[in-house]
């Protein structure tokens, strides 16, 4: 990845364009910007006061965004909210991810929603994929991972009365993927694996006036509790003024690196997202045949 120095941190080159206007960045359609980072389970695995091991971790945060950017927090800690998530694939030859594609199902209580993703560094590849048939009901948003590997995702999500399960059960709520070499089949869950998703909301980062909205994920297997993945995210609505987008992505990008240097986090030894570990961990096995692998789209 190239990078500009700027004192003690590295700056991705993509802050510097955008200060600089770039063509690219003036015509995109990427709207949010979201920095997520793995964490340490080990002093969110308990039961008996969660809340304030969430509120220990909310405080380190405000301290490194005031001494590094001189950024504000404003907010509380909260318990957001409790969901049921897998993801579906198809069993053995795992087409949807090696197409690129995520197929995510949260249920909270009767509800069940379904959210088709396509990741990439190729913004441009990104940019001509359709999800949708009304294109612009299909989000466009930019997702920074340690150290500072940045994809531009777009997905479209709908309620759903049962998810899908086959191929072409997808393709009657999403028709636009009849476009996509896909081969028809069964749909399962990624390893047979459904999480007890908990979120808390932190208090929300200012950045050059925008506010960042900022959260703990937790994952819990569904079945035995166990916690198996924490993450802390922030996402912030790119501005349209220029100045404010460079300053805004500027500070984020800082204050990125310097939760990467904290205590909390996990990012040395993992720097995996919540949908490889469904894939490369808890769903280890369900991806047998030769041609599980993903096409390279950055």
């Amino acid at each position: 990845m190239n990078t500009t120095r700027v004192n003690r941190f590295v700056i991705p080159t993509w802050v510097v364009m955008i200060g600089m206007a770039m063509p690219g960045w003036v015509r995109a359609e990427v709207s949010s910007r979201e920095f997520k980072l793995p964490l340490q389970t080990a002093p969110f695995a308990t039961r008996d006061d969660l809340k304030a091991v969430v509120l220990k971790y909310a405080e380190a945060q405000a301290v490194w965004a005031g001494q590094v950017t001189g950024t504000k927090v404003a907010g509380q800690v909260k318990r957001d909210k409790t969901r049921v998530v897998h993801y579906l694939d198809q069993p053995g030859e795992c087409g949807l991810r090696a197409a690129g594609l995520i197929l995510r199902v949260r249920a909270n209580g009767e509800r069940q929603v379904l959210t088709l993703k396509t990741r990439s560094a190729d913004t441009e590849s990104i940019q001509r994929m359709k999800l949708n048939e009304a294109e612009e009901s299909a989000k466009l948003e930019e997702d920074i991972s340690p150290p500072m590997e940045t994809k531009v995702s777009r997905s479209v999500s709908r309620d759903v009365a049962l998810p899908p399960a086959d191929l072409d059960s997808l393709r009657q709520l999403f028709p636009a993927l009849n476009g996509w070499p896909l081969a028809k089949g069964p749909l399962a869950v990624v390893g047979g694996t459904e999480i007890r998703e908990e979120t808390y909301d932190l208090p929300n980062i200012i950045f050059a006036g925008i506010k960042a909205k900022a959260d703990v994920t937790l994952w819990y297997g569904a079945k035995d509790g166990v916690l198996r993945f924490a993450e802390t995210s922030f996402r912030y609505a790119v501005p349209s003024a220029a100045d404010q987008a460079r300053q805004t992505a500027d500070r984020a990008a800082k204050l990125f690196q310097a939760m990467q240097e904290g205590l909390w986090s996990a990012a040395t030894e993992n720097r995996q997202t919540k949908t490889d570990w469904i894939y490369d961990d808890a769903g280890k096995g369900f991806c047998l045949r030769a041609n599980t692998k993903v096409i390279s789209r950055g």
